[in-house]
Order: structure tokens, then sequence, then C-alpha cells
């Protein structure tokens, strides 16, 4: 087996695939209604609308309000992060 086989991670099927894109769609959804509507006035079905699935398919992602609230805040957390990792450290 080659040096490149080992190193390469194995390919996410399509269904692995749209999981992760769809739960990016509903983390960006959240982030715009939380910036419009707030936390206490955005609903589970505001967020459902706005992405365009069934609310049964967004607890499939997220099991409560809270629990996307809090993956919400720790993907902003990562991306601020990730920026500040990214300026020169003078």
């Amino acid at each position: 087996m080659s040096q490149a086989a080992v190193n390469t991670p194995p390919r996410k099927s399509f269904r692995e695939s749209q999981f992760i894109v769809r739960e990016e769609a509903i983390l960006d959804a959240t982030n715009r209604l939380l910036a419009i509507k707030g936390y206490e006035m955005m609903a589970m079905d505001d967020i459902a609308a706005e992405v365009g699935i069934a609310k049964g398919s967004l607890y499939k992602h997220f099991e409560s309000k809270e629990a996307l609230g809090a993956a919400v805040m720790i993907r902003l957390l990562r991306r601020t992060r990730a920026a500040l990792d990214g300026l020169p450290s003078d």
C-alpha cells in the first residue's frame, strides 16, 4: 500500500456529505434568524422554514433549540479563533 493511500482519509458517502451540508444550512439560517428575531422570539419552526426542511428533520441534527443555539455559538467562536490565529503576532 502506498504512503498516499495510508494518509488519505476515507471519502464520505453522499448521504454523509448531504447531512453535513444540511447542518451548515441550519446553522446559517439560525445565525440569520438570531440576528433578526433574537433567541427568545426565534422558533424551531422558523428555522425549519428558512432552511426548507421539515421540523422533524431539524431534530435529526439538533435535539433542542438550546443545542442549536450552542452549536451556532461554538461555530462562531471557532471562526473567531481561526481569524485571530491568522493575524500577525505583532
